[in-house]
């Protein structure tokens, strides 16, 4: 996969196809620091509260399930709601109807196929929705399934992003922890996020993605580029206020699995060791209303999965400091990729460059 050639031409092409975007993603900075959100050894009056932020069908489950690996994180699957959403868990205490109410198109429900609809609109539909319960009032309902001795305490959030991590601001005034916390001597609650991007050429491993590229292509053009655009936003607002975060790309979770653990890691050392093979145990650490699709670990998924047959994806070569990147388009062992130009040939000239300034930001920030 590490072919220069193959790379070369690849550029090239794409230098021919589309003027500046081959140059933009050979110019990245260099890699951005990792600051770990918890201690090796974590004071026992201390949790992390960890949030992974991806969209809905970019690769979240494949993700949760490397962190319920480690022994030291508290997920949400007892709740048994769809994925281990948390905010199902609300809706289902509060009796309320949010994501019926104001879910987007682009967030579609993870059992329709509906089309997208208004996909020009630019204005995500949840960047002010403020009917979430407070965390005063969603803490005490997520410790109930939570097993609080442990020091990370996780919620995978796919929907209503922005909303969610303006009400985070609350710790930062909260004067009493719920009191299941308080019980084992809880005094503080750490924010932190793992934000987790996917390449856009990685619609094409995806079966949603698949059928509504082919029924709306440039919707889902400006649907991977929204997503683009949307990591890098959150990493940046989240940076400034000073929380603690880590960008993971889903190419390199696929198909460099320990590096990304290293990554993982070395953002949280409290949790000691992450499998990034692992199949979560059904009745242990899932359950059948959680419906989670794994059938297999991320190893190994990602090593039957070939990246440039399937995504037109090659694999950087971390020693040459060569980064992974989809490519443009080609023939390898005679079979045809081009997922990245089918995306491309969707978005208007000024929206690729939105998309360049997109990895031009998140690639240094996964490394």
């Amino acid at each position: 996969m590490g072919n220069p050639a193959l790379r070369m031409i690849s550029l090239l092409s794409m230098l021919l196809a589309f003027p500046g975007d081959a140059v933009a993603l050979l110019s990245r900075n260099k890699h951005v620091p990792i600051h770990a959100a918890c201690d090796a050894k974590p004071n026992r009056s201390v949790r992390t509260f960890l949030r992974t932020l991806s969209a809905p069908h970019h690769g979240s489950t494949a993700l949760e399930s490397v962190l319920m690996s480690s022994a030291k994180v508290a997920t949400l699957c007892a709740g048994e709601t769809w994925g281990c959403e948390g905010l199902r868990i609300l809706e289902r205490r509060f009796d309320l109807d949010i994501r019926n109410k104001h879910d987007s198109d682009e967030d579609e429900d993870e059992e329709t196929d509906a089309p997208y609809a208004n996909c020009e609109d630019e204005e995500p539909r949840d960047m002010h929705l403020d009917e979430l319960p407070t965390l005063n009032a969603s803490l005490p309902v997520w410790s109930e399934y939570w097993d609080l001795n442990r020091p990370l305490l996780l919620e995978k959030k796919t929907k209503f992003i922005e909303s969610s991590i303006r009400q985070d601001e609350e710790l930062l005034q909260m004067k009493q922890l719920p009191p299941s916390m308080q019980a084992l001597g809880v005094t503080e609650l750490r924010p932190a996020y793992i934000i987790m991007y996917r390449p856009i050429c990685l619609w094409s491993i995806s079966d949603a993605s698949l059928r509504k590229a082919k029924l709306q292509p440039r919707c889902q053009a400006l649907h991977e580029l929204r997503q683009l655009e949307r990591a890098a936003h959150l990493h940046r607002n989240l940076t400034r206020s000073g929380r603690k975060t880590l960008v993971v790309d889903y190419a390199k979770l696929l198909w460099n699995p320990e590096r990304t653990r290293e990554r993982l890691l070395e953002f949280l050392p409290c949790a000691v060791d992450l499998d990034m093979d692992h199949l979560p145990v059904l009745g242990k650490e899932v359950f059948r209303k959680n419906k989670f699709k794994v059938e297999l670990g991320v190893k190994s998924f990602g090593e039957r999965l070939d990246p440039l047959k399937s995504a037109g994806y090659q694999i950087g070569d971390p020693s040459k400091h060569l980064r992974g990147q989809c490519l443009d388009h080609g023939v390898v062992e005679g079979f045809k990729y081009s997922a990245l130009r089918t995306m491309l040939n969707n978005l208007k000239l000024h929206e690729r460059q939105r998309w360049r300034d997109a990895m031009n930001y998140l690639e240094p920030r996964s490394d």
